[in-house]
């Protein structure tokens, strides 16, 4: 898995291993942030991929992280962080 670019660079490989798009997820971490993850997100939701994987997310930054990508994906309030 690489981190940090476009996931259209990222998922390209995939359809000629027969993989739809409904079942690709794409892998987001803090740690190698892509300049924009939020438009990584409303690309991957709008181009019918199957959604996101956080890594490493016993750490904070992962945690604020994964908050912040499932409000893009399933809109504001979504997340519900814990108390």
């Amino acid at each position: 898995m690489a981190y940090g670019s476009s996931p259209e660079s990222r998922l390209k490989p995939y359809p000629k291993l027969n993989l739809n798009k409904n079942q690709l997820s794409l892998g987001f971490w803090s740690g190698q942030r892509s300049p924009s993850p939020h438009g990584d997100v409303q690309w991957l939701k709008e181009n019918g991929y199957a959604g996101i994987m956080i890594f490493g997310f016993e750490e904070q930054l992962n945690v604020d992280l994964m908050g912040e990508l499932v409000n893009v994906w399933y809109g504001s309030g979504n997340w519900n962080p814990p108390q």
